[in-house]
Order: C-alpha cells, then structure tokens, then sequence
C-alpha cells in the first residue's frame, strides 16, 4: 500500500524527535520506503515544503526523485478526500474509521 506523506509529518519529525543530525536512521529508513513505494509526497505538498528555507527543504529538494509522487491528479480521488477526509474535530472513533482510498 502506497502512503501519501503532508507536509506535517516531515516538520514535524524535523522539530521534535528526529531532527538533522541527531537520529539520521530516520530520514534513511524514509528515503528506503520512498524507492520501495510505500511512501510518496504530492507534488503540491513538495511545492509546499521547498518554499521554506531550511535542512528540510535541502534535504527533500535533494532527494526529489526519490520522494515525489509521480502521478496525475485523479480529480474525483481528490474531491472524495477534500469532502471526506478532513475535519476539523475528528473524534478518536472518526479518525480510526476514515475512509483510505486506494492508488
């Protein structure tokens, strides 16, 4: 199953427990699961993380081939998630039964 990545996931990581430099095994584990497809970033959401200036927009900039999804927009894919996936108060209950939407 192919897991799409926002762009959250990586600050977030960066911030707090797995910054640059201090637990590199992650951002080789993920660069793993980017070539054997299990994780991918959006066009949109790389576009999103490159307007920054720091380690996380060097680092994804430069393993852009490794990281980005390289796919065609499905309109009606993207409709379901927008109407569908967010929330702005998702129970606990709510968000264990979210709808995934296969690639």
């Amino acid at each position: 199953m192919l897991y799409l990545l926002d762009a959250n996931v990586l600050i977030l990581a960066k911030s707090t427990y797995y910054e640059f430099g201090r637990v590199d095994q992650y951002w080789e584990w993920l660069l793993r699961q980017a070539d054997e497809g299990n994780v991918k970033l959006p066009l949109e959401i790389y576009e999103e993380i490159t307007q920054g200036s720091d380690e996380l927009r060097d680092w994804v900039r430069q393993h852009r081939t490794h990281l980005t999804l390289n796919e065609e927009v499905n309109n009606d894919h993207y409709q379901q998630t927008i109407s569908e996936g967010y929330a702005p108060d998702l129970t606990d209950s709510e968000f264990r039964n979210l709808v995934v939407i296969p690639f």
